[in-house]
C-alpha cells in the first residue's frame, strides 16, 4: 500500500478589510477592521485573525463602528439603520442588545461618550443622536445643515460636532434648550476634532479641515486661537505626547507639528496613495495608517519608519513564489493589481512593490540565487528583481524630513518584446556554464533570456535584456511553460489543446523543436516535469490530468476525477505524489505510480491558480509545506500532518490494546460495574453490550443489571440509553437492550428519568423497532403453537354431546354431521325449533296434509353476516349442543384494517386499483375491498391465519399511497421490512401561520423542487409535502436525518449550510461504504 499524505489548513492570508472604519484597542493589541457586512478581529502584531462579528451571510453592511475606551463594548451600525451592541471578549462577541437609530440616511460616524453610558450617532441625514445606553433611548436630537463628518466630547456634558460643509457646532448637553455655538473659519470637510491643551488654553480643541489647515478654538471662551496651515488636504489626525499633532493626508506622507506653533518637526512618505485615517494607542511605540488602497502600515512613533504592512484586500491571486536565504524568506505574489506583493513569511507582513502598469500574471524565483526574482504581466514586460540585504543598515541622519520608504525589491533588469501579456516566465535550475530564462505570451510565441550581463553588474538603472531566441510555438495563446530539472527540455501549453517540447543549446542559447504531445480535448492551463523520472504532468480545461512520457511522447496515465477545469500542477514526496487544484477550489492529492486520488481537499472557493511547495528550513523556523492562492484572494497555508496521524494511530493502538485488557480484567473479576463505567467513558458501545451480555449470562440477571445500573451518574445512565436504542435496532442485540430499558424503568425513578438529556428522543427510537420485535415473537409463538399436537382430548361429561362429538368426528369426507336420531328425546329437547311455538291467543293455520302454514313476514330487514364454524377443540365440557349448531356473526377483531383516502386521491385509487390489490393478494393473500360509501380501503385476512404483520403491510402500503407518495416508492414497505412511515405538521415545529408558513414550505421544496430532491437522494427517503403536512418514507435512520434536515430548513437555515452538511453527510457515508 503507497503512503499516504496528508494536508491540513495552516493558516489564510484573505480579505479582511474592503474599506471603511478601522479600529485599536487601547492596549495596542488588536485591530478591528470592516469588511462587507463584518468586523474583523485581528492580533495587530501579525495580522492573524482571531474571530469576526456580524454574520457573513447577511445582506446588510456595515456604515461604521464605534469601540467604547474600556474596550469592553462595540457598536456597529448597518446599512439599514439597525444599531447592535456587544459586549467582548478574548474570543468572542455577544449581542447585547439591537435597536434603530432613526436616521432618515445611513449612519456615518459613531463615538462612546468619555464614561462609556451613552452614544452619539452622525448620519448623512444631517442629524446627530445621542442615546443613553443604561435608559435605551434617544435622548438628544442635534440638528445640523450638511451630513456629520466627525464628532468630538470635549467634557462629559460638551459636543462638538463636524460637517461636510466646514461647519463646526459646539453642543451643551446641560442646557435644557440645547443651544449651539457655531464655530466658522473653515471652508471644506472637518475630518477630526482632537482635544489639544495648550499653555493659556486647558479647554482648547484642534479642528482638523481638508481645507489644508487646521485650527486652535478655546472652548472655555468661545473663541478662535490659532489657524495654522497644514500644506495639504488632511484626511485624519491625532495627538502625540499632548504638544504634538500628527496628520495624513493625500501626499501619503506622514506629518509632525507643533500643535500650537503650526511648526512642521519632521514629516515621511510611506505610501504613494491617499492615507485615509492614523490609528494611535498610547501604550504603544507605532501608529497604525489605513491606505485608500486598503493596505494597513505599522509605524514607528519616533522615526515614522515603516515596521510592518498588512494588506486588506487582494482581489485575484494568479501566481506565487517562494525566495529563501539565511537572512529573508519571502513569498512573492503577483495579483490583479500592477503592484507585487512580497509577504514576509515570519510575520505574514506585506510589502507593496512598484513597476509594472498592468496586473501581474506570473512569478518564478530561481534555486541558484536566493536574491533575485521575476515577474512578468500583462503590460508585456517581464521584470528581473533583487531582494535587499536585511542586514544591510542606513547610515544615520541628521534629519528623517522626506525620507522615503525602505527599499525591499530593487528593479534590475527589463525584458520587453513580446507584443501582448506574458503568461509565464521560468529560471533554468542550475547557474552553470550560462543562466537564463525564458518567457512565454499570449503573442504565441516562446522567448529565452541569457542573464550572464546582468548578473555580473547591478547598476543604478535596471539593464534592458535582449532574447537570444524567439520561436512561434503554439497556433493558440501560450498559458504556461517549465523547464525541465536538468534545463536540456522546456515545455509549453497552449490553448491549441497541445503541449510542445523544446530542445535547449545552452551554449548557442537557441531552441528547437523535440516534439508535440497530445491527447486533451480543451486548452491546457499547467504543465510540470517530474523531479525524479523522465515523465511530464499535464493539466487542461477537459477536468483531466495526464501523465506523458519524455521517452516516445505517449500518454501514461489519465487522470480523472475532478468536475471542473483542472488549473494548476505541483509534485511533491520526491515526484510520488502528485497535486491538481481545478476551478472550484478543489485540490487532490494524487498518487503517481497507481493513478488512484488519496485525498480531496476544499482548497478556496474559486480556482486555484498556483501551488507552491516551500522547502524546509535549515535555521529551525517551522514554515507551512504547501502554499496555494486563488482567485478568491485567498494565500492558504498547508501543513505535512502524515507523520503526526502516523504517530497518532499508533497511539491510539496501544490506547486501544490497553483499553480492551483493562475491560477484560474487569469482567474476569466480575467487577461488572466497573466494567460498564468504564466502557461508557470510553464511548464504546461494542465493549458496554459485552458487559451487559456477560451480566445476563448469570441466573439472576434482572437483579444483577439493576445494581449495576443504579451505580451510573445521570451522563453514564444517558450514554447507555443512547446505547441501547442502537441495540435494539438489530434483532441479535435487541434482547440486550430490552434487558437494559427494563431495568432502567425499574430502578430509575421517573422524575430523574425525565431530567436526562435527550431523553425523549431517545425513548421515542425504540418504539418503532421494539413494535416489530414485539410482532416477530408473536407470529413465533402462534406459529410454534400450531404445531403441538394434542396428547389426549378431555372427556366430555354430557351423553349427548359425546355422541354428537363421535358423528361429526366420524365424517371425514363431508363437510357436514350426519344426520341425529331426533327419537332421542334428550337430544331432539336441545335441537332449535325451525317454526316458532305459536303464540297464545293465536289461530295455527294447517293443510289438508296437516302442515302448518308458516306466512312470510314482509320488509324483514335483518342482515346475516359470514357464519363462523368453530373448531371442535375449542368447545368446552359445559358447551351445549345447542351452542355448536346455532349461527353466529363473525367477528375480524385485530384482523381488519380500515385505511381512509383523501378526495384528492380517489381518482389515483381508481385508476391504479388493479396495480394495488395484485400485490395484496397474490403476495400478500390477503383481502381487500373499496367501501364506496365510506371511501375507505378495507384489509383482512383469512381467519385460520395469523397475519398481523402483513396487515399492517398492506395498510402502510395502501396508506403510503393514499398521502401521495409514488406506487412504485409505497410498493417497496410490502417488500422490505426496515422501511417506515412518519409524518409531522411544519406547525408542529415552529408556530407559523400565513406568510411565513408559505415560506417555510416553499423553502422546505426549493426552486423547481431541487431542495427536496438533494435532501431524498442524499438521505435514501422519500420526501410528500401537503398542506402542513410532510410525509416521510424511509429507514429509520435515513427518516431521522431527513427530518433534521426539513426541521432546519423549518427553522429558517440557508438552504447553503443544509446543502454543506448534506454534502458532507454524503462524503461521510460514501467512505463509510
Amino acid at each position: 500500500m503507497p503512503n499516504l499524505i496528508e494536508y491540513k489548513k495552516d493558516r489564510t492570508i484573505e480579505v479582511f478589510y474592503t474599506g471603511g472604519d478601522v479600529k485599536l484597542s487601547g492596549d495596542g493589541k488588536t485591530l478591528f477592521t470592516a469588511c462587507g457586512n463584518v468586523v474583523k478581529v485581528l492580533n495587530a502584531s501579525d495580522g492573524a485573525q482571531r474571530f469576526e462579528i456580524g454574520d457573513s451571510t447577511s445582506e446588510q453592511r456595515i456604515t461604521c463602528f464605534a469601540l467604547s475606551h474600556d474596550d469592553a463594548q462595540m457598536a456597529i451600525a448597518y446599512s439599514n439603520d439597525l444599531i447592535q451592541l456587544l459586549t467582548l471578549s478574548d474570543e468572542e462577541a455577544t449581542l447585547l442588545r439591537q435597536f434603530r437609530g432613526n436616521h432618515n440616511a445611513p449612519i456615518l460616524i459613531m463615538s462612546y461618550s468619555p464614561d462609556s453610558t451613552s452614544l452619539i450617532t452622525g448620519g448623512a441625514d444631517n442629524l446627530a443622536r445621542i442615546f443613553s445606553l443604561k435608559s435605551n433611548f434617544c435622548t438628544h436630537n442635534l440638528k445640523g445643515k450638511c451630513p456629520v463628518s466627525a464628532i468630538c466630547y470635549a467634557k462629559e456634558d460638551t459636543v462638538v460636532i463636524g460637517y461636510a460643509d466646514g461647519a463646526v457646532k459646539n453642543f451643551n448637553l446641560a442646557q435644557s434648550d440645547r443651544t449651539s455655538v457655531d464655530i466658522t473659519g473653515h471652508t471644506s470637510q472637518i475630518t477630526a476634532i482632537l482635544p489639544a491643551p495648550v499653555d493659556g488654553h486647558p479647554e482648547s480643541i484642534a479642528i482638523v479641515s481638508r481645507d489644508r489647515t487646521y485650527s486652535l478654538y478655546d472652548l472655555a471662551a468661545n473663541k478662535k486661537v490659532k489657524v495654522i496651515p497644514t500644506f495639504e488636504p488632511v484626511e485624519d489626525a491625532v495627538i502625540l505626547d499632548g504638544k504634538k499633532l500628527v496628520t495624513v493626508g493625500e501626499e501619503g506622507v506622514v506629518k509632525v507639528f507643533d500643535v500650537f506653533s503650526g511648526k512642521r518637526i519632521a514629516s515621511r512618505k510611506i505610501a504613494s496613495q491617499r492615507i485615509d485615517a492614523i490609528l494611535d494607542s498610547p501604550n504603544t511605540s507605532t501608529f497604525v495608517c489605513v491606505t485608500c488602497d486598503q493596505n494597513l502600515i505599522v509605524i514607528d512613533k519616533k522615526s515614522l519608519a515603516i515596521v510592518r504592512q498588512f494588506v486588506g484586500f487582494n482581489d485575484e491571486i494568479f501566481s506565487a513564489s517562494y525566495i529563501s536565504s539565511e537572512e529573508n524568506k519571502f513569498l512573492v505574489v503577483g495579483t490583479n493589481s500592477s503592484d507585487l506583493r512580497i509577504y514576509n513569511v515570519i510575520d505574514w507582513s506585506c510589502h507593496l512593490i512598484h513597476g509594472h502598469k498592468d496586473c501581474v500574471l506570473a512569478t518564478d524565483s530561481p534555486g541558484w540565487n536566493n536574491h533575485i526574482f521575476a515577474s512578468s504581466s500583462k503590460d508585456g514586460n517581464v521584470l528581473v528583481w533583487t531582494i535587499a540585504d536585511s542586514r544591510i543598515k542606513l547610515e544615520p541622519v541628521d534629519s528623517i524630513d522626506e525620507l522615503e520608504p525602505p527599499v525591499i525589491a530593487k528593479h534590475i533588469g527589463i525584458a520587453s518584446g513580446h507584443t501582448s501579456g506574458v503568461s509565464g516566465v521560468r529560471f533554468c535550475h542550475t547557474k552553470r556554464d550560462s543562466p537564463f530564462m525564458v518567457s512565454v505570451s499570449y503573442d504565441k510565441t516562446l522567448k529565452i533570456w541569457g542573464l550572464n550581463e546582468l548578473l555580473k553588474v547591478v547598476g543604478d538603472e535596471p539593464l534592458k535584456l535582449v532574447a537570444n531566441a524567439t520561436m512561434v510555438a503554439h497556433n493558440d495563446d501560450i498559458t504556461c511553460v517549465e523547464i525541465s530539472p536538468n534545463d536540456k527540455l522546456c515545455a509549453t501549453g497552449s490553448m491549441d489543446k497541445t503541449i510542445r517540447l523544446w530542445h535547449i543549446d545552452r551554449e548557442v542559447m537557441k531552441l528547437g523543436i523535440a516534439g508535440t504531445l497530445k491527447g486533451h480535448r480543451r486548452g491546457i492551463w499547467g504543465i510540470k516535469f517530474a523531479p525524479n523520472n523522465q515523465t511530464l504532468a499535464s493539466c487542461s480545461g477537459d477536468s483531466t490530468v495526464k501523465i506523458f512520457s519524455l521517452i516516445d511522447n505517449s500518454c501514461l496515465k489519465t487522470l480523472e476525477g475532478h468536475s471542473m477545469a483542472v488549473v494548476s500542477l505541483e509534485f511533491v514526496s520526491n515526484g510520488s505524489k502528485l497535486l491538481s487544484g481545478d476551478g472550484g477550489g478543489i485540490l487532490k492529492i494524487w498518487d503517481v505510480s497507481s493513478g488512484i486520488c488519496d485525498k480531496t481537499l476544499e482548497a478556496h472557493d474559486d480556482k486555484i491558480w498556483d501551488i507552491v511547495q516551500l522547502p524546509s528550513s535549515s535555521d529551525g523556523v517551522v514554515l507551512p509545506e504547501l502554499v496555494t492562492v486563488g482567485a478568491d484572494g485567498k494565500i492558504q497555508l498547508w501543513r505535512d500532518i502524515s507523520e503526526e496521524i502516523k504517530i497518532l494511530e499508533s497511539q491510539k493502538t496501544a490506547e486501544r490494546l490497553a483499553q480492551t485488557q483493562a475491560l477484560t480484567n474487569f469482567l474476569d473479576q466480575c467487577r461488572y460495574s466497573e466494567a460498564l463505567i468504564y466502557a461508557i467513558n470510553l464511548n464504546q458501545p461494542l465493549n458496554c453490550l459485552k458487559v451487559i451480555n456477560k451480566i445476563m449470562e448469570k441466573s439472576i440477571r434482572r437483579q444483577n443489571l439493576s445494581k449495576v445500573i443504579s451505580t451510573l451518574n445521570n451522563s453514564q445512565l444517558s450514554t447507555l440509553i443512547d446505547f441501547s436504542s442502537q441495540w435494539n435496532t438489530n434483532t441479535r442485540t435487541y434482547s440486550a437492550a430490552q434487558e437494559v430499558l427494563n431495568a432502567i424503568l425499574r430502578s430509575v425513578h421517573p422524575d430523574d428519568l425525565m431530567n436526562l438529556p435527550n431523553i425523549g428522543r431517545i425513548l421515542q427510537t425504540f418504539i418503532p423497532y421494539t413494535n416489530r420485535h414485539l410482532e416477530r415473537l408473536n407470529n413465533l409463538n402462534i406459529n410454534a403453537r400450531h404445531l403441538r399436537m394434542p396428547a389426549t382430548k378431555k372427556k366430555q361429561t354430557s351423553k349427548t354431546q359425546e355422541r354428537h362429538v363421535e358423528s361429526i368426528m366420524e365424517a371425514d369426507d363431508s363437510e357436514m354431521p350426519e344426520l341425529v336420531d331426533l327419537d332421542d328425546e334428550l337430544l331432539a329437547a336441545e335441537m332449535p325449533q325451525l317454526v316458532d311455538e305459536p303464540k297464545k291467543g293465536k289461530v295455527v293455520e294447517v293443510d289438508e296434509d296437516g302442515m302448518t302454514i308458516v306466512r312470510r313476514k314482509r320488509k324483514n330487514k335483518v342482515a346475516f353476516g359470514d357464519v363462523e364454524m368453530r373448531e371442535i377443540e375449542e368447545l368446552q365440557g359445559a358447551e351445549s349442543t345447542k351452542s355448536l349448531l346455532k349461527p353466529k356473526l363473525m367477528k375480524f377483531e385485530g384482523d381488519t384494517r380500515s385505511v381512509p383516502v383523501p378526495p384528492n386521491r380517489r381518482s389515483a385509487f381508481k385508476k391504479n386499483w388493479i396495480k394495488i390489490i395484485n400485490p395484496i393478494v397474490k403476495s400478500l393473500k390477503l383481502q381487500i375491498r373499496y367501501n364506496t360509501v365510506k371511501h375507505h380501503v378495507e384489509i383482512r385476512a383469512p381467519n385460520e391465519e395469523d397475519t398481523r404483520a402483513k396487515l399492517q403491510k398492506a395498510a402502510d402500503f395502501v396508506r403510503a399511497y393514499a398521502l401521495g407518495f409514488e406506487l412504485d416508492d409505497a410498493l417497496s414497505l410490502v417488500r422490505l421490512d426496515h422501511l417506515f412511515l412518519e409524518s409531522f405538521d411544519v406547525t408542529d415545529v415552529k408556530k407559523l401561520s400565513g406568510d411565513h408558513l408559505s415560506r417555510a414550505i416553499g423553502r422546505i421544496a426549493g426552486k423547481d423542487g431541487r431542495t427536496k430532491f438533494t435532501i431524498e437522494n442524499v438521505t435514501k427517503t422519500r420526501i410528500v409535502v401537503a398542506d402542513c403536512k410532510v410525509h416521510l418514507l424511509g429507514s429509520f435512520q435515513n427518516i431521522r436525518l431527513a427530518r433534521h434536515s426539513i426541521c432546519s430548513l423549518i427553522l429558517g437555515t440557508p438552504p447553503n449550510k443544509i446543502y454543506g452538511n448534506l454534502r458532507n453527510l454524503s462524503s461521510r457515508i460514501a467512505e463509510r461504504l
